[in-house]
């Protein structure tokens, strides 16, 4: 589960940073990682009513 979880953050950070052209270069991508990861722990207290 852990492997999916940082996937899925590289490949969110990842397609953000394509829709935007690269703009910022790899600091920018690396950056866009660091907020996908830091949203993780927050996910996983969601819950379905």
């Amino acid at each position: 589960m852990l492997a999916e979880l940082a996937i899925t953050a590289f490949s969110m950070a990842g397609r953000a940073w394509v829709r935007a052209n690269g703009a910022g270069g790899r600091a920018a991508l690396l950056d866009g990682l660091a907020s996908a990861v830091k949203a993780v722990p927050a996910s996983l207290d969601l819950a379905a009513d």
